[in-house]
């Protein structure tokens, strides 16, 4: 297991020799690595992360779901990296610890499915090194990486719960850990594999008590999840995801598939974002391994009596659903159908290993013959030479290396020599090496170079103003600058695009959500990125019906940055006196308000005949005294109203009535005073957690029970029969 571990993350780590950005791209950049630091620096101040105050849009942590604040190894992660100076060394950290996990638990799974130690180390580096885990899972879609990371260890547990009922605890927190990554690709994958396995080893061993075993330890483990299910649900109830092209966008094909396992760059056409196809090169699509169809052919020309056994039927099953799942139109949040290709690369990095342990004896049956390898190695190569002919002596070089290691291991098998499997791995690490020089980044992403050190970026200048940034979408920030590596550096401190203003220590509205909530959505014309559309400057100076107020104002947004422009134009037109330039950088104007916004905390608006004071202001939590003597009237409250804001007078429950779907307010009786308290729990959250509970107790009564029923059923067949 840490053979395997050390030979991945090392052969991880060869692109950040000639790209040390390799696993710092896109949402990794502007998502999840500013909210990691986040997370760190609420849980270093006693807080848990559930919500920050420091962004508004995405700032509902636990409800956003993908930042796993509930998996225990993720938070230390956070700990760790939220210390290290230099943003593209932190991110490389955190990805290559999940590839050891990932690796070490794709060995414990091989072995489990009856793999010797060196095809099982060959699964771990093979399996946790495929190209859409490296080019798509570590740079830019964090929580893929988490949520894989753990998949293995989930139904390596659930095996060994199905052979030992000792196995029953372990295995449910380990799908716990599956389930509160943040990843849902992986929670259905976790179900669709155990759809696919129960059913097999309940028809060819006819252990029932086992495969309850099973269902009852990945229900426990789903039962202790809920804190983090229920609310992403709850969330999911006042979000509107992005649906466009759901039914095309980023299908894989079949036949691209199966022929692009084993052809390193392989073109394919994919519908991308702007709705349009395009041509795709494989590296960060479908490649998993050199070796991989020329075993699989290999192994289905065998006339082995040992061709199907149960290891071997529940990994071609598996593999064989993974991949169509990936070529399925969309359903519901699962959009992006490709997102099951990993699941499909670690069921055939296993079977692999599980074939490739067939050939340990040397017996000339298993052998590699010329014909059918021949057939899984040319002609997938003459088919991407047809889709791409361009790259002809890229593909001619790369078809005659494989063609010689193929060669080689024939000759090696025949020899008798056993060191032809660890040929496999070796020259796999060696083609990684080659490939990620030649493709050093997902060309489907955007490649920003944002500011990259931590002291650089807290060391601008800090103020308690509560900001909002009017900025165009960053496809249209990088034609003006020519391209995404083009932005320049300051931009990120100015108009600090997505979650990038975490890194400072003031308020701003902006964040990235990829809930998008539909009050942001609606009101604030936010994208998912936290930028405006064209007529954002003037949505958010409306007035709402309501209150007869503005959004700025009911958001208590003292400092406005518009990136210079059509965005700083239009504001000036639009706030006319009521806002004023008060500072420029490069590339933005920097508005504030001619007269204060009358605030106490965060209340800018109260009864008549109020007097407020505010006690106490935490990211979660905020108290205020109300005196007597006030008319009755409705108090806004300029934070982000997220579901599970809850109000309360001297402990008597208030409704919290949502203004715009931006801001909770509370209405007051006339003359009633105390302390009034604002205070958010995630919705979901409470029932998440007794749910939880049941999920403990039906563990701990398993644990009680299950022992005394082995112990009544040994003492039974010890028992002396009767005369």
């Amino acid at each position: 297991m840490t053979a395997a571990a050390v030979v991945a993350v090392a052969t991880a780590a060869i692109p950040l020799s000639h790209n040390p950005l390799f696993y710092f791209q896109d949402d990794f950049q502007i998502q999840f690595l500013p909210m990691f630091g986040e997370i760190a620096r609420l849980l270093k101040s006693g807080q848990f992360p559930l919500m920050t105050d420091r962004l508004w849009y995405g700032g509902a942590i636990l409800g956003e779901y993908q930042f796993a604040v509930l998996n225990p190894v993720s938070l230390i992660s956070y700990l760790v990296i939220g210390a290290v100076g230099h943003l593209q060394y932190a991110a490389a950290f955190f990805v290559l610890i999940h590839i050891a996990i990932l690796s070490s638990g794709l060995y414990l799974l091989a072995r489990e499915f009856g793999a010797d130690p060196l095809a099982g180390l060959m699964a771990g580096v093979v399996g946790s090194t495929g190209s859409w885990l490296i080019y798509w899972a570590a740079p830019t879609w964090i929580p893929a990486l988490v949520g894989t990371a753990w998949f293995p260890w989930a139904m390596w547990g659930l095996l060994r719960a199905y052979r030992a009922s000792s196995w029953t605890i372990p295995a449910a927190l380990l799908s716990y850990m599956v389930l509160v990554s943040g990843w849902p690709y992986a929670n259905a994958a976790l179900i669709v594999a155990l759809a696919i396995a129960l059913p097999i080893l309940l028809y060819r061993d006819a252990r029932i008590a086992a495969c309850l075993r099973v269902v009852l330890a990945f229900g426990s483990g789903l039962l202790l999840a809920a804190p983090a299910l229920f609310p992403a649900l709850a969330y999911l109830q006042v979000g509107d995801r992005i649906q466009e092209f759901q039914n095309h966008l980023w299908r894989a094909s079949l036949g691209y598939l199966v022929m692009g396992l084993g052809v390193p760059i392989f073109p394919s056409p994919l519908r991308v974002w702007s709705g349009a196809y395009r041509m795709v090169i494989s590296p960060p699509i479908y490649y998993l391994a050199w070796f991989v169809p020329l075993v699989l052919v290999n192994a289905l020309v065998q006339r082995s009596p040992n061709r199907f056994s149960t290891p071997k039927t529940v990994l071609w099953i598996t593999a064989a659903v993974f991949a169509l799942l990936c070529i399925s139109p969309a359903l519901w949040q699962f959009r992006y159908a490709f997102r099951f290709l990993p699941y499909c690369h670690v069921a055939l990095a296993l079977l692999v290993a599980v074939l490739l342990t067939g050939t340990a004896q040397s017996n000339r049956a298993a052998m590699w013959r010329l014909w059918p390898t021949a057939v899984a190695l040319l002609v997938p190569f003459f088919i991407a030479y047809a889709g791409a002919p361009e790259l002809w002596k890229v593909q001619t070089g790369i078809a005659l290396s494989i063609i010689f290691a193929a060669l080689a291991v024939i000759w090696l098998q025949r020899q008798g020599l056993m060191i032809w499997r660890v040929f496999l791995v070796v020259s796999h690490v060696l083609l990684f090496s080659v490939l990620t020089a030649m493709i050093p980044s997902n060309g489907l992403v955007a490649h920003w170079r944002p500011l990259l050190k931590r002291a650089e970026l807290a060391s601008q200048a800090r103020s308690d103003a509560r900001s909002f940034a009017l900025y165009p979408p960053l496809r249209e920030t990088e034609k003006r600058f020519g391209g995404s590596a083009k932005i320049p550096r300051e931009y990120w401190l100015s108009p600090a695009p997505g979650n990038y203003a975490l890194y400072r220590r003031s308020q701003t509205v902006n964040g990235y959500s990829a809930i998008r909530q539909r009050g942001f959505l609606r009101r604030f014309c936010l994208t998912q990125k936290g930028a405006t559309c064209p007529a954002g400057p003037s949505a958010v100076l409306a007035l709402d019906p309501e209150t007869k107020r503005s959004y700025l104002d009911l958001m208590g947004v003292d400092r406005v940055v518009a990136t210079r422009g059509p965005y700083s134009n239009l504001f000036a037109k639009r706030g006319g006196g009521a806002w004023t330039i008060v500072g420029r950088t490069d590339w933005a104007d920097i508005f504030e308000r001619t007269m204060p916004l009358r605030r106490v905390g965060n209340l800018i608006q109260w009864p008549v005949g109020a007097q407020i004071a505010n006690r106490s202001l935490t990211a979660r939590t905020e108290s205020y005294d109300v005196t007597a003597g006030q008319a009755g009237g409705r108090v806004i409250v300029a934070r982000a109203w997220y579901p599970g804001i809850t109000a309360h007078l001297d402990g008597k429950s208030l409704r919290v009535e949502p203004i715009a779907g931006l801001v909770p307010s509370v209405v007051l009786m006339p003359g009633a005073h105390g302390k009034l308290v604002i205070d958010y729990w995630p919705a979901g959250l409470t029932a998440g957690i007794y749910t939880a509970l049941v999920g403990v107790f039906i563990l701990l009564a398993f644990a009680i029970v299950a022992p005394n029923t082995r112990a009544r059923w040994r003492n039974r067949s010890l028992r002396p029969s009767r005369p």
